[in-house]
């Protein structure tokens, strides 16, 4: 059987590059935060950690126990951090890594800004905050939470719906989809906006059309009827095809 434990050692070893797959639950997190430790001990230099990772939630609680364990490293009895440290690294801790863990959360609590462990995009926003220049974005820019996206988005909608330009298109369309499916078509169109815009500034309207054909395997002698058949139920598309 293996000894989870010496692999979870064996993958939180700082001089080791290593990746780490497992389902959840199986101490992804814990590996990742022994890891954090070992490098503090290590180096000493907690502004000189980065931690990325995809969420918010995994963010915060990788601070979290990081935080409550130097903590406890500072106000714990000699045995039971000699114990901890022990049990962290595999191997018996000398008096200079027992001081340096002693010291270690009065050094985050002094790093600017704290220990960094933020997700991808908080990363990327403090990199466009400190070059915002370089990256030709306004200095004072800010970044959208999902409410006001969702309220933007909807706002756009609305707009979109009510445009007598569309009115006949979406109405036709509005005979076969459901409302959060039209409403999902749209969104993934904003979405693309830039790969469809881009595609439209290069060779016109006709090269989406062009690629849609290819895509499809369509031929210019293709009907719209032809192509209804082919590619939808005929049983949910026949009324359009009448149109024709």
């Amino acid at each position: 059987m293996i000894d989870i434990n010496r692999e979870q050692r064996r993958a939180s070893n700082p001089l080791s590059s290593v990746w780490v797959g497992a389902s959840a639950g199986s101490g992804k997190t814990k590996v990742l935060t022994d890891r954090v430790l070992n490098l503090l001990l290590m180096t000493g230099r907690p502004d000189k950690l980065l931690c990325l990772t995809f969420t918010k939630a995994a963010a915060a609680e990788m601070y979290n126990r990081i935080n409550r364990i130097l903590k406890q490293w500072a106000i714990c009895p000699d045995c039971e951090l000699y114990q901890s440290l022990t049990t962290l690294s595999g191997e018996v801790p000398d008096d200079q890594i027992l001081t340096r863990a002693r010291r270690l959360f009065a050094q985050v609590l002094e790093t600017v800004g704290g220990l960094k462990v933020m997700t991808i995009h908080s990363f990327c926003q403090s990199v466009l905050k400190r070059f915002p220049l370089e990256a030709g974005v306004s200095p004072d820019f800010d970044i959208m939470d999902d409410l006001k996206a969702q309220k933007l988005i909807n706002s756009i909608l609305d707009s979109v719906l009510c445009d007598p330009e569309f009115r006949s298109d979406l109405k036709l369309l509005a005979q076969y989809k459901t409302q959060d499916d039209l409403i999902k078509l749209l969104q993934d169109l904003f979405t693309h906006r830039g790969k469809l815009m881009a595609l439209r500034e290069e060779n016109g309207l006709q090269s989406i059309v062009a690629r849609l054909k290819k895509y499809l395997n369509l031929s210019k002698y293709d009907t719209p009827a032809e192509i209804i058949s082919e590619y939808f139920n005929p049983d949910d598309w026949g009324d359009i095809a009448k149109t024709y």
